[in-house]
């Protein structure tokens, strides 16, 4: 008789109840059909009902900042002594500080590899360049020229893509020799029930005395959102009946962090600052606004291929979406459509297509409209079949 495999899922960071990250979604769905192992850290936090349908096994010693390095030794020790590994025990990677974990358990112990990727392995490098932490820099250059040689050997790849020839599944064929055979494309999403049941929202929504309010969820740093607050000052000198809330934290790089508390305080008049707050809270906020703004710098490779979950979610609450025309965005938004998508760095072409979604409310309604009717094909119940059933036939094809 076959055993049931066990899916023992290596992942290092918390684990809140936002049943919008991916990592939540993974875990829960995968833990409904499969034994799911995680491993973990002794002190990584993890939602209660996601953790009483997991095995948990937590790094038992808090050593500092060499834990990391530690843990991978004691992962290695702990799947050996595991009993029958070769036949019934999967490695499952999350983020490339594991993806060497995963490859030493196929090498050493026989078992099967599968990752996940919700970024390229480049994702870490591109951001961190610009803030200057060389040791940093220096490790992931190695890191990368390490993951060119061992993901070509990975048994199956789950790649935030909405096909395998586009995005991240592209540029892991290209750049990582992954064989287009073992990825499955599974775009980010969202839980519709779970936002819908948080925000009992009015369709019918209208802005206080005639305000239009913007709203920008996630940080703000070099890479995102900085770019656009001057341009959303020069917009409200245009159009004073303009709002603007924020949800997110912002950069403690010095400098920058300077630069943006000086905005703020310029602009308390008419920004709205939340911070970082709770993911429940952030959906309300979204619901007050009219219209969701995304703007990234197309200059950090992985932000050319993600999906920005706040555009899910802008889009579930029937809000105008204004997102840079970048390749993974244009899977989620068509333009005219189901929202509008601006050239990225185009200051005016920013503001002009911000502009006619603040002067046409028929538009906004028409766009709202649509957004919501095509968000369904994102719903994370759906793409959690996806991938329940595409482990099932991994699984049964290597019995």
């Amino acid at each position: 008789m076959s055993v049931s495999p066990i899916i023992n899922l290596i992942f290092l960071g918390n684990i809140p109840a936002e049943k919008n990250r991916g990592i939540y979604q993974r875990l829960s769905c995968l833990s409904s059909a499969f034994n799911v192992n995680l491993i973990t850290l002794n002190d990584t936090s993890i939602d209660q009902d996601l953790a009483s349908k997991i095995s948990i096994y937590r790094f038992p010693y808090n050593i500092g900042k060499f834990q990391k390095y530690i843990f991978s030794l004691w992962f290695l020790i702990f799947l050996a002594r595991k009993r029958g590994l070769r036949h019934n025990h999967i490695i499952y990677t999350i983020n490339h500080q594991q993806y060497l974990l995963g490859y030493l358990s196929k090498i050493l112990f026989q078992t099967q590899w599968i990752t996940d990727f919700f970024h390229s392995p480049f994702y870490r490098i591109d951001i961190i360049t610009d803030i200057k932490h060389f040791p940093s820099v220096i490790y992931d250059k190695l890191l990368i020229k390490i993951f060119k040689k061992i993901l070509g050997r990975v048994d199956l790849a789950v790649v935030m893509a909405h096909s395998r020839n586009e995005g991240f599944a592209r540029l892991l064929h290209d750049k990582f020799n992954v064989d287009m055979n073992k990825i499955i494309a599974i775009p980010d999403g969202v839980d519709l029930s779970y936002v819908y049941e948080i925000v009992k929202y009015n369709l019918n929504y209208k802005s206080d005395q005639g305000d239009i309010k913007l709203i920008h969820v996630g940080s703000i740093n070099p890479k995102k959102f900085l770019w656009g607050l001057n341009l959303l000052s020069e917009a409200k000198q245009a159009v004073p009946q303009l709002k603007l809330i924020i949800v997110g934290d912002y950069t403690s790089e010095r400098t920058t962090k300077t630069q943006i508390s000086s905005w703020l305080k310029a602009n308390a008049d008419w920004v709205e600052y939340h911070g970082w707050i709770e993911h429940r809270k952030a959906l309300e906020q979204i619901a007050r606004a009219d219209i969701g703004l995304c703007i990234l710098d197309d200059s950090v490779l992985d932000y050319n291929y993600c999906h920005p979950n706040k555009i899910y979610e802008y889009m579930a609450l029937q809000k105008a979406v204004l997102a840079p025309d970048l390749e993974g965005i244009r899977g989620i938004i068509r333009h005219g459509e189901s929202g509008f998508l601006y050239r990225c760095n185009d200051s005016a072409d920013f503001l002009n297509k911000l502009y006619t979604l603040i002067e046409n409310k028929e538009l906004r309604d028409k766009l709202s409209k649509k957004a919501n009717e095509e968000i369904n094909k994102f719903d994370w119940s759906r793409l959690n079949d996806i991938l329940v059933t595409s482990f099932k036939r991994f699984i049964d094809k290597n019995k």
